[in-house]
């Protein structure tokens, strides 16, 4: 545990990581269980709104967005975790637009 970041900052962004996956994949799951069990009630009212509101009541598909966006939040935070366990900080985390995060490299001697 010695090994985890000194820096406030990096393990603000690692913890702030892991809320981002926990929160997307609950929020995901909850669309799901609302679409399995409201799911005449959806289509219903689906068709009654109908293109493009009808998008924001495919609870389906917005459990899929949630669990990717979840799923690539954990990868990030383990990737992060590993970089840091092995010691390596040539890196930065970039925010992207919709809170997505990618790591950028810096760039060495070696490369």
């Amino acid at each position: 545990m010695n090994k985890l970041p000194n820096s406030n900052t990096r393990k603000r962004d690692m913890y702030q990581l892991l809320i981002k996956a926990f929160v997307a994949a609950l929020i995901g799951f909850l669309a799901w269980n609302l679409d399995n069990m409201c799911c005449q009630s959806l289509r219903s009212a689906r068709k009654t709104y109908g293109a493009p509101l009808d998008v924001f009541l495919q609870m389906h598909g917005w459990w899929h967005v949630f669990t990717a966006y979840g799923s690539h939040s954990l990868a990030m935070f383990l990737t992060v975790l590993r970089m840091e366990l092995l010691g390596t900080h040539e890196y930065k985390l970039e925010y992207m637009p919709f809170g997505l995060v990618f790591l950028k490299f810096k760039k060495s001697k070696n490369m």
